[in-house]
């Protein structure tokens, strides 16, 4: 129950399409974005998408009622 909600994202780039994702052990959850082409978009705003997953996980899991009160989300970069 004193543990944090251990959230972990990355962002990156492959054969110039870009994307993110945040992942949840605990609840077994993983989202992902596609967020283009890297003429569109930078790996930094990949970073940022992946903290933003994060905590929309965080989100729905405080919404549950989940009894965890502290998010520790690792993120790179």
């Amino acid at each position: 129950k004193g543990q944090s909600l251990s959230i972990y994202t990355d962002g990156s780039g492959i054969e110039g399409e870009i994307g993110a994702a945040a992942v949840c052990p605990l609840t077994h959850q993983t989202r992902t974005v596609h967020m283009g082409s890297d003429t569109t978009s930078t790996v930094y705003a990949t970073e940022l998408q992946g903290i933003s997953l994060a905590l929309q996980i965080a989100q729905e899991y405080a919404e549950r009622g989940g009894e965890r009160r502290k998010v520790a989300i690792y993120t790179d970069n």
